[in-house]
């Protein structure tokens, strides 16, 4: 499987999509993504996938573990008593971790 990169993205040719004309092209052509400025990586190795897979597969566990803060704050809110967590930093730094998923689940 073959490898582009473009501003700090590194992606299988599969998972781009090229905006041309105001049209979206999924499944470009080799030419077509390196005509869009994506330049050819060398894959990554067993080691460094099975790592990024780790990775992946710790921060949806610190993901799930946040869950009972948001049940927490609902209960909370339907009983009309006070937040016990910041909703606002709890959301955040929930967001923070599912990009970082995203951005792991597509190299």
């Amino acid at each position: 499987m073959k490898l582009f990169k473009k501003d700090n993205l590194i992606k299988s040719i599969n998972k781009i999509v090229i905006i041309k004309d105001d049209m979206q092209i999924f499944n470009p052509t080799e030419e077509m993504v390196l005509e869009d400025g994506w330049l050819e990586v060398e894959p990554i190795d067993t080691v460094e996938a099975d790592a990024n897979a780790q990775h992946i597969a710790n921060l949806k566990q610190a993901l799930s573990r946040g869950d009972y803060k948001v049940i927490k704050c609902m209960e909370a809110i339907l009983c009309g008593e006070e937040l016990p967590y910041d909703i606002n930093v709890l959301h955040g730094e929930r967001e923070a971790i599912r990009k970082e998923i995203n951005d792991f689940e597509n190299i």
